[in-house]
């Protein structure tokens, strides 16, 4: 097939057009290895670090990752559950139950209602 180009597991995106939430304790502002990022629909987790804000990053848009997952949703407080369903917010990248959010993954561990310090395994979702 002439038009293919390829599988779409990693997608490389400039760093400047990344939402994340800092998760490598690397205070730069700037998207970090391992880092859940959202760009418009696009959800993955980052494979480097940016060094600038015009990098291109690779970001992982399938697999399991150890994320931070809120226990929250669009109502307040909210315990999550294995197989619940997690969404990311495109204006600060924190992972959660809200449903008005970006779709990002599924939840392969718990976290207590009210909790925003906890870390779990995360299935990507593959849009």
């Amino acid at each position: 097939m002439q038009n293919y180009l390829q599988p779409g597991d990693n997608l490389s995106l400039v760093e400047s057009s990344m939402v994340h939430v800092d998760s490598s304790g690397v205070a730069d502002g700037l998207v970090n290895s391992g880092d859940a990022v959202v760009v418009g629909t696009i959800v993955g987790v980052a494979e480097f670090d940016a060094a600038a804000t015009t990098d291109l990053v690779t970001i992982k848009t399938v697999g399991v990752f150890n994320l931070n997952a809120q226990g929250t949703d669009n109502s307040g407080n909210v315990a999550v559950a294995i197989g619940d369903k997690l969404y990311i917010d495109g204006a600060t990248g924190v992972i959660s139950k809200n449903s008005t959010k970006t779709p990002f993954g599924k939840a392969l561990g718990a976290v207590a209602s009210g909790n925003t310090t906890t870390n779990i395994d995360v299935k990507l979702i593959n849009a």
